[in-house]
């Protein structure tokens, strides 16, 4: 999932869009358009900027504005009224964890928050106040991770990074970023980026992060069999645990996108909304293309397959349906 920052969050928080519906056509120019339909689901699904996508359990979470819900494939069920927006999500043990992040005093003073959801209600983890953010979580069977711009989490002294293993919260080293957008981990090595400039990209290995200098900043990451992908202002890099190198696919070397999706060994990288299509690549190495989703405004920051149907923010919620 993708880092977002308080500032573009601030600027994603208006409007609405009416449901429209755009078919595709499988030839043009001659590449391959993949058949289907757009469905904009902003009058379905919710009516305000949509900030993050996650299945979590057969079910797709939904956030937009201060609202979460959850999506079956045909029933909308909100769970809470944050009072926030909401900018991330993850599941660890049982419970489901969010960002939240508030704008109180007239929009002088700000707090993130980290709030962990059950059926039982909501616990307040806790808070940052001014200048600090919670930026990214991530989770595996042994700890949630926070990371953001902070350098203390409850009383802990901590650099921008911090593990929760259920009862207790620890610091995870002290790597020299400016902040954490991004936590991953491949081959039991875990990583870290901050997304604002290319020299920000860490790898944790004997008890100590070590830097890597990337070609350009990052825009997301995404992992795979081969590594994780990072995906950068000018192109993609795959990095598996040891190397990091240009990613080629096919005749294409310098693949720049906003947004990679991982599914079933298919890739499907996104551009940004100047650029005509969006394009899709299969794990028989043939690429085929997208056109264009309804009212694409904004660059895609979540993409996620959910029953068979690609799900996108770019802005409000589309959602499209493979023929």
């Amino acid at each position: 999932m993708k880092y977002i920052s308080v500032i573009t969050l601030l600027i994603l928080i208006t409007g609405m869009f009416s449901c429209e519906k755009c078919k595709t056509n499988p030839t043009q120019d001659n590449r391959t358009f993949i058949e289907g339909e757009w469905i904009d689901m902003s009058d379905e699904i919710i009516g305000s900027s949509v900030f993050f996508l996650d299945t979590i359990e057969e079910l797709l979470y939904v956030g937009g504005g201060a609202n979460a819900y959850i999506w079956d494939g045909e029933n909308l069920t909100k769970i809470k009224d944050f009072e926030g927006y909401i900018y991330d999500i993850t599941k660890f043990k049982d419970k489901i964890y969010f960002v939240v992040f508030r704008c109180i005093y007239n929009n002088i003073y700000y707090q993130n928050i980290l709030l962990e959801w059950d059926n039982e209600g909501v616990t307040n983890l806790f808070e940052i106040n001014g200048l600090g953010e919670i930026n990214t979580l991530y989770s595996n069977n042994d700890y949630l991770f926070v990371g953001g711009y902070f350098d203390s989490i409850n009383n802990i002294s901590a650099k921008n990074i911090v593990k929760f293993d259920g009862e207790n919260w620890s610091s995870f080293g002290y790597p020299d970023i400016a902040m954490v957008a991004y936590i991953s981990e491949f081959n039991n090595v875990y990583f870290i980026s901050n997304n604002l400039s290319s020299n920000n990209f860490y790898y944790y290995r004997n008890n100590s992060w070590k830097p890597i200098n990337l070609i350009s900043g990052i825009t997301d990451i995404e992992k795979t069999k081969a590594g994780i992908l990072i995906a950068e202002n000018n192109t993609t890099e795959i990095w598996d645990g040891y190397n990091l190198n240009i990613y080629q696919l096919d005749t294409f070397s310098n693949i720049p996108a906003e947004e990679i999706l991982n599914y079933n060994d298919s890739l499907f990288f996104f551009n940004r909304p100047k650029i005509d299509s969006l394009f899709y690549y299969w794990n028989t190495k043939e690429w085929k293309y997208f056109h264009r989703p309804p009212n694409y405004y904004k660059a895609i920051t979540e993409a996620v397959i959910y029953k068979n149907d690609l799900y996108i923010n770019s802005k409000n919620l589309k959602k499209f349906s493979f023929k």
